[in-house]
């Protein structure tokens, strides 16, 4: 947790003088291609290491293809009726 707070902190103070004078040379292309070029590797990390899990598809797969611990083909996310 500490180093991700320093690295905060770091870009905290970074990052109004780098845009400060990047703007302020009017290099609004070069500021845009830097805001562009973070998004879609922000877009990149989360594509590739977040889990799949909530995909409707991968869910249906999944409870097709397990069974229970009694080795019936029951679904997993509870029982199959709900009678009380």
């Amino acid at each position: 947790m500490g180093a991700i707070q320093s690295r905060v902190a770091v870009t905290d103070i970074a990052r109004p003088i780098v845009a400060g004078f990047i703007l302020g040379l009017g290099l609004y292309g070069v500021w845009i291609e830097a805001v562009v070029a973070i998004a879609l590797t922000g877009a990149f990390i989360a594509y590739t290491r977040l889990r799949r899990d909530d995909d409707p598809e991968a869910i249906e797969a999944r409870t097709d293809t397990e069974t229970s611990a009694h080795g019936d083909s029951a679904p997993l996310d509870g029982p199959a009726s709900s009678s009380n």
